[in-house]
């Protein structure tokens, strides 16, 4: 279940957001720990939503600022820009 919209998907179909070892928020699907998922296609957004509703610390069950949300975001944006330049 994506973190940010709250709908149900296959798993080929949402990416992992972990706590890395430098405890900022990273985008893997092999690093250890609980993980919260997003929906692939709408990535940016349902982060947006889920920094907004104060969801990561609850899916993550650890505290998140929002500063480790906001450059999650800040990140996903970067990666949706430079997909889209290709």
């Amino acid at each position: 279940m994506c973190v940010g919209c709250r709908e149900v998907r296959r798993h080929d179909e949402l990416i992992r957001v972990v706590t890395g070892t430098d405890g900022e928020l990273a985008v893997s699907r092999d690093l250890p720990g609980r993980g919260a998922w997003l929906c692939s296609d709408s990535a940016l957004e349902c982060a947006t939503i889920a920094s907004r509703r104060n969801r990561w610390s609850v899916a993550l069950r650890q505290p998140v600022d929002r500063d480790q949300a906001e450059r999650l975001v800040d990140a996903l944006k970067r990666a949706d820009e430079e997909a889209l330049s290709r």
